[in-house]
């Protein structure tokens, strides 16, 4: 069930970011600070990478369900050898990347290491462009990575 709403999200992400696409392209046009090359390569690929992301994780869910304990079991032991899992490793993964921009987040030079933070205040405000930033960076990873902790553990 869990691989079925992840893959939907992609999907729907996906689509929409396909029919928004002059949008978005117009978007990163109007952002001051960035070169033609950030801005061509935010339109072109950062862009696809949420969907993408979505999609692989509803792929491993899936995978990971259709396959019975005992083979899970071996394939498991067999990748690691120690019992871990790709969900436990993906999951682990982004819950560190979560943390990480959580932390980062709190330093005096935040705009250094977060380019499009700054871009989201000038856009949404400072406010806004914060709770957006903030839920996209360091909730949803942390969110996914329990996610994917609780499909190891079950």
């Amino acid at each position: 069930m869990l691989s079925i709403v992840f893959i939907g999200i992609g999907v729907i992400s996906l689509v929409l970011i396909l029919l928004l696409k002059k949008q978005i392209d117009s978007f990163y046009d109007r952002v001051k600070g960035l070169s033609e090359e950030h801005k061509k390569y935010y339109k072109n690929v950062v862009v696809f990478l949420i969907p993408i992301f979505f999609v692989l994780a509803g792929i491993v869910f899936f995978i990971s369900s259709i396959i019975d304990s005992k083979t899970q079991e071996k394939l498991t032991n067999l990748f690691t050898g120690s019992g871990l899992s790709v969900e436990l490793i993906i999951g682990g993964i982004a819950i560190l990347f979560g943390v990480t921009t959580f932390i980062l987040r709190m330093s005096k030079n935040k705009y250094k290491y977060f380019a499009k933070l700054a871009v989201m205040e000038e856009k949404y405000g400072k406010n806004y462009g914060n709770i957006i930033h903030m839920f996209s960076y360091t909730i949803a990873p942390i969110g996914f990575g329990l996610c994917m902790l609780y499909q190891h553990f079950n």
